[in-house]
């Protein structure tokens, strides 16, 4: 070593003089950047949003959920009612073929006996009455029917006012992830400027460093 020291004295100075820069460089700057951590506070605040947005869209699902139960529910009552419904008709219909029966028999072709007179009159007398029954029961139904469309009706109006406070849940939540990814991009693109200044001025002062020594080390040659 010390041969070479004598028979090159100059470039073996600066070759130490840039070995010294370099540590140097390595020992007070780490030829880097200093690490730039970013916050994890809008991270996790959007997280948290996301969690939240998906715990309301489940909560809206529930409802319209359970409003489609509920019209399925009365969809089946109104299926039911309008079954009895029509066969309340059949049997009214049936009744009032036998009643206009009775009534138009000729008065020649009454029966004289006094037995199948009053048979007759019975007759049609419990014909009234189911009549009167069934005309009764078809109000019912009717009303049934009524009762079961109206509250179809409230369920869908429900059904589309759930599904209203849902969209706009979640046009405000999608708003917000909007601003959120743009505030991100913004912190993204700042925190890459300020890593590539800080390259920058690494490699500033690496070479400076390396110059100064080259210098200095000159200089002890002369």
């Amino acid at each position: 070593m010390f041969t070479l020291l004598n028979k090159y004295p100059k470039i073996t100075l600066l070759c130490a003089g840039l070995l010294i820069g370099f540590y140097m460089c390595v020992l007070f700057n780490g030829c880097g950047p200093r690490p730039v951590i970013a916050k994890s506070g809008d991270i996790q605040k959007v997280a948290e949003e996301k969690k939240q947005q998906a715990i309301t869209e489940a909560s809206y699902q529930e409802r319209i959920d359970s409003l489609g139960t509920v019209s399925k529910h009365l969809k089946d009552d109104l299926q039911a009612t309008q079954t009895a419904l029509n066969r309340a008709k059949a049997k009214n219909a049936v009744l009032q073929t036998q009643i206009y029966a009775l009534l138009d028999k000729p008065v020649g072709g009454m029966p004289s006996d006094t037995a199948t007179r009053l048979a007759d009159c019975d007759s049609l007398n419990a014909r009234v009455r189911d009549l009167v029954v069934g005309d009764s029961t078809k109000d019912s139904l009717y009303d049934q029917v009524t009762a079961d469309l109206q509250e179809q009706v409230l369920v869908k109006d429900s059904t589309l006012q759930v599904q209203r406070a849902e969209y706009q849940s979640l046009k405000v939540a999608f708003d917000q992830s909007l601003a959120n990814d743009k505030a991100l991009q913004d912190q993204t693109r700042a925190l890459t400027k300020m890593l590539q200044r800080q390259k920058f001025k690494a490699t500033a002062k690496t070479v400076g460093l390396m110059i100064a020594a080259a210098l200095v080390a000159h200089l002890f040659t002369r």
